[in-house]
């Protein structure tokens, strides 16, 4: 009988110290929705790696004014200097800009793929009004 009593005192103070299941749930999803946002982020890595070359080919372009020495991978007519260099502060600033540009029957299609048209019969027109 007293084996009973103890084995059954041993049980009580078993289920009285026993961990809460709240944090071990937080920790399983945690660690599960983490998991699975990893795996989303490493899916577009492909497409990360494809994209970087071409930013670096556009600021390559962008910073290509007086640098025509680090752009080796243009041709010599691509090295054209820019009429208006972005860059420099002096020059003329005009106090407002007024105007309007209309776009009228523009189809486009790149080289690469000249079978799927990105602009077919495009007709666009915006005011402009900036102090």
């Amino acid at each position: 009988m007293r084996a009973r009593v103890r084995s059954i005192k041993l049980m009580m103070s078993r289920t009285r110290t026993r961990t809460r299941a709240d944090p071990v749930w937080q920790v399983f999803f945690s660690v599960t929705f983490m998991g699975m946002a990893a795996g989303m982020a490493g899916a577009i890595a492909p497409d990360i790696a494809k994209g970087k070359p071409a930013l670096i080919a556009i600021f390559k372009l962008i910073d290509q004014v007086g640098e025509h020495e680090k752009a080796r991978w243009l041709t010599t007519s691509d090295l054209q200097k820019p009429k208006i260099d972005a860059n420099d502060p002096s020059g003329q600033k005009p106090s407002s800009v007024s105007g309007e540009i209309e776009l009228r029957d523009v189809s486009f299609t790149y080289p690469a793929r000249p079978d799927v048209k990105i602009f077919e019969h495009l007709n666009l027109s915006k005011s402009l009004l900036a102090d």
